[in-house]
């Protein structure tokens, strides 16, 4: 490994050559740990470190020998410890550092000649110590390059301080309580670039002071006691560039600043100027950048700025009314920043500016926290090329129409902390080029439909205002939106396709709004493209009613930001509870015992049989039954009240609780004739208390109709009759039966008989008589006398008849 990161651990100590196999390891990161000390034989075999951080530790003490073997040591910091002393052999030996940083370690004391074995260091910041003595003894680095001691307290700074620091280009002496520096400090300093002697208490400076300082670039004195006259101390310094003058009681900017014509840019807030001289700004003709905020300048010299070189003009908190004339009238042609921001601006422009000539460089514009109240068109009228106008923090309730129709390069545009009720969508037409609006912490209660120009919106911020509606074509123009932020307003609905046309948006924001139900056909048109959806802070229903929002979030975890934060307001015994940490049957619930019937009804028992719902949080089943209570004394088979169901009216019985599996159970030892209420219980794990979990306390109780049980009434059968041990009685059940089988047998035998007869006497042949053939017979039969015939005909009627 080439990296060890051992930092923030519990480290408190290292046993000698606890890295000696690690030869290749070039960083080693130990910082954030308790290490108290540094042994001599700790590093042993780091033969290629290059980095070595040991920052925010306890350690008080460094063996002399600790680093001497870290023979390729570039970068040593030993910043925030409790070093106290640094003694002159804490790094001996040939250690080849370049860079060596011990801030904030409570230093009081570094011994003679501490730094100089490390003849290769280029770099060593000594910054946030208790140091009270600069001088040469300990700062006898001749390679060094930058050097930062600032945030120490010097008593003492010996004049031959920086004597043996020959190739410094970079000091930093900011904020060490320095009250006067000797004349000839920095003489010897002639490759210096860089000197920052802020946040001390000098308030001269002798006029030859920085004589030797022939290439210095960058100076910045600001936090001290200095006055305009001391600025002439500066005219020797030929190369300067750049000078920090904030924080001084100069009150009066000297004309001395033009004469160095190298000067590019000046820094003077906060020095309480009240007036600049027109002879004065007219000097500045060659300076870059100006800041003048913070003061208490009320106006700019018409003339001033004539011929000003000037890119960035920075006039913010002083006591403007309005853009200075001379901003627009002295044609400051290279100007492309300016800031006006807290000023009582009453306008931005006044009239006679409309005189002056478009600044066509000017593309930032910053004027929050004034005292605009309205905008109008003419005021953007010399400022065609705008890309960025910030008018946030104001008071304005009006834009009149066409204000940014002639910005075709606008890019952002902020009107946030206002008091715009309305913004009418022709007041956003000819912004074609538009990327960033910001509209938040104003009091709109509709937004308009955006006009076709916004096409190129990326991100649209109208959060903290009063809008309770999205309708359906309201972002119909916004195809390139990626950032929707809508939080904190008022909103109840959105319409089906208000997304529709957003085929970018990757940041959705509709947090702290009024929402208690969102269905997820209007998120899914950006479901592809969005990476976070701001939910939170809603008056969420956990009903049947988002129950498809539920499933929509369930299967887009990662789009959802601060989900914990998404909670129920309703119902209220859900209220508070996570949104996403509920189950479906929550929001939906449904019986966890679907159908219930009583079967194989005997008299003293029942069998119960139920079919559950499909629904993982179950755990088992219990059985739970007791006399109806119908309003009328349930009767027993003798006619009386049932002492069974006196006993039973007013309690409830239960089973132990049944497994998953089970789906029947036979109550037994039940009373005849007595009608019961018998109740299934699914047991449910849930955070709510829809499902009913049955407890020992609450055996005894009356169920109550919910989700997680069914109930029904089967009552049981009669006692059958006794059968009776009396002689007499079971003597005439014998008589009767065979009386009855005789007759039976005896009737049977009759008819058998009767027909056997009969059946002879058809059986016998007829006599035809003088043997006629039979019909001839049957003929003259006819022609005899009645009587013959009568007696004829008896007897064929009683043949007929068997």
């Amino acid at each position: 490994a080439r990296q060890l990161h051992l930092e923030n651990n519990q480290i408190h100590d290292i046993s000698n050559k606890a890295f000696h196999n690690m030869k290749l390891l070039m960083k080693l990161f130990l910082s954030n740990n308790f290490i108290g000390g540094i042994n001599h034989h700790v590093f042993d075999g780091l033969t290629s470190l290059v980095e070595l951080h040991l920052e925010n530790n306890l350690i008080k003490e460094i063996n002399h020998k600790a680093f001497k073997k870290l023979v390729k040591l570039e970068t040593l910091d030993l910043s925030g410890n409790r070093i106290t002393v640094l003694h002159k052999d804490t790094f001996d030996g040939n250690i080849p550092i370049k860079t060596l940083r011990i801030d904030d370690a409570s230093i009081e004391n570094i011994a003679d000649g501490t730094f100089e074995s490390l003849i290769n260091l280029e770099v060593l910041s000594l910054r946030g110590n208790k140091l009270q003595q600069l001088n040469e003894n300990y700062l006898k680095l001749p390679n060094l390059h930058h050097l930062s001691i600032a945030r120490n307290n010097f008593n003492v700074v010996d004049s031959n301080a920086l004597t043996s620091l020959p190739n410094l280009e970079s000091l930093d002496l900011s904020e060490c309580s320095v009250k006067a520096f000797p004349q000839t400090f920095f003489d010897e300093c002639v490759y210096l670039r860089s000197l920052d002697i802020a946040g001390n208490e000098i308030s001269s400076l002798p006029s030859s002071i920085f004589k030797g300082l022939s290439d210095l670039r960058t100076l910045d004195i600001s936090g001290n006691k200095l006055s305009s006259d001391s600025l002439q101390s500066l005219l020797v310094i030929k190369q300067l560039e750049k000078i920090t003058l904030n924080g001084n009681p100069i009150q009066r900017l000297s004309a001395d600043l033009g004469r160095m014509k190298n000067l590019k840019e000046i820094q003077v807030s906060n020095s309480n100027i009240r007036d600049i001289d027109f002879s004065t700004l007219l000097t500045l003709s060659n300076i870059e950048i100006l800041d003048l905020s913070g003061n208490q300048l009320m106006d700019l010299p018409l003339g001033g700025l004539k011929n000003a070189q000037m890119t960035k003009l920075n006039l913010a908190n002083n006591k403007f009314t309005e853009i200075p004339n001379a901003v627009f009238l002295d044609q400051v042609v290279n100007l492309q920043e300016l800031n006006i921001s807290g000023n009582p601006l009453k306008r931005l422009m006044g009239i006679r500016s409309t005189e002056g000539s478009p600044i066509s460089t000017l593309e930032v514009l910053e004027a929050t926290n004034t005292n605009l109240t309205v905008l109008t068109s003419m005021e953007m009228t010399l400022m065609p090329n705008l890309r960025s106008i910030n008018l946030a923090n104001c008071a304005i309730n009006k834009i009149s129409p066409g204000v940014f129709k002639n910005l075709p390069k606008l890019t952002h545009l902020n009107l946030a902390f206002n008091r715009l009720e309305i913004l009418p969508r022709e007041r956003l037409r000819g912004l074609i080029s538009l990327i960033h609006l910001n509209v938040s912490r104003n009091m709109l209660k509709n937004l308009d439909q955006l006009p076709s120009d916004a096409k190129s919106i990326k991100v649209l911020d109208a959060s903290g205002n009063r809008l309770m509606k999205l309708d359906e074509n309201l972002f119909r123009h916004t195809s390139n939106l990626e950032e929707l932020i809508l939080s904190d307003n008022w909103i109840t609905s959105i319409d089906v396709g208000c997304f529709g046309s957003m085929e970018k948006l990757t940041v959705l924001d509709l947090s702290l709004n009024n929402l208690e139900v969102l269905r997820p056909i209007i998120i899914e048109p950006v479901d592809r493209t969005l990476d976070h959806l701001h939910l939170q802070g809603n008056p969420w229903s956990c009903s049947c009613s988002n129950m498809e929002l539920w499933s929509w979030l369930q299967n887009h975890p990662s789009q959802v930001s601060s989900p914990q934060q998404l909670q129920c307001d309703l119902p209220k015994n859900l209220r508070g509870s996570s949104f996403l940490m509920l189950g479906s049957s929550v929001f939906c619930p449904q019986p966890l015992i679907l159908r219930l019937a009583i079967q194989d009804i005997q008299s003293q028992s029942l069998l119960v049989s139920w079919q559950a719902a499909n629904v993982s949080s179950i755990y088992g089943f219990k059985v739970t039954y007791q006399v109806a209570d119908n309003g009328e004394d349930v009767e027993s088979s003798s006619g009386g009240v049932s002492t069974a169901a006196l006993h039973h009216q007013t309690s409830v019985s239960a089973t132990p609780t049944l497994g998953l599996a089970a789906r029947t159970f036979r109550l037994e030892e039940l009373e005849p004739s007595t009608e019961y209420q018998v109740c299934v219980h699914g047991l449910a794990k849930s955070l709510t208390s829809h499902a009913l979990t049955l407890s020992d306390d609450h055996v005894g109780e009356a169920p109550k109709q919910n989700e997680a049980l069914r109930c029904s009434h089967g009552r049981t059968l009669s006692t059958p009759a006794a059968a009776s041990t009396g002689v007499a009685t079971s003597n005439m059940g014998i008589i009767l039966g065979v009386v009855l089988a005789v007759a039976l047998v005896g009737g049977i035998i009759g008819a058998l008989l009767w027909y056997s007869l009969c059946r002879a006497k058809s059986d016998k042949p007829t006599k035809q008589p003088n043997g006629c053939p039979p019909d001839y017979y049957t003929s003259t039969q006819y022609t005899h006398s009645s009587k013959s015939y009568q007696k004829r005909q008896y007897r064929e009627d009683e043949e007929f008849a068997c």
